[in-house]
């Protein structure tokens, strides 16, 4: 009897070690790697939101810690800015106008020159975003 106790507790003790080594979740300690931007995505954005022309955003994103920042400007002149970060293609920010804010998510191309995405307001609206770099002069 000893013998099979000591068998399944020796089992045990290494299915929890397995397990212990396999831990695959993210956890809160801050483990995970940062991932750079993947492409350079500074400067100026025509914007489209749900299909027609927006505005122009400008964006300015660090190659060292993925902070974004940035402002648009609408076609009617009304700004925001943008605050946020960047991690491989994708960006998250907020878009801060005077009286909204919206929680932006965008995903770049791998070419870098178009990105498409959604903005959400408070209330869960949610609207469709599409950048492409503007026409070279």
């Amino acid at each position: 009897m000893k013998r099979k106790l000591m068998a399944w507790l020796g089992v045990a003790v290494a299915m929890g070690g397995l397990l212990a080594g396999c831990d695959s979740s993210s956890d809160a300690g801050g483990d995970e790697a940062f991932l750079p931007p993947a492409v350079d995505v500074n400067g100026k954005w025509n914007v489209a939101e749900d299909g027609a022309y927006l505005g122009v955003m400008d964006l300015t994103v660090s190659q060292a810690n993925g902070d974004l920042g940035g402002d648009l400007e609408t076609k009617d002149g009304a700004q925001a800015r943008l605050y946020g970060t960047m991690e491989g293609y994708t960006a998250q920010f907020t878009m801060v106008f005077p009286t909204e804010n919206y929680d932006v998510n965008l995903v770049f191309a791998a070419t870098g020159d178009t990105a498409a995405g959604k903005a959400v307001d408070r209330n869960g609206f949610s609207r469709t975003l599409a950048l492409a770099r503007p026409a070279a002069p």
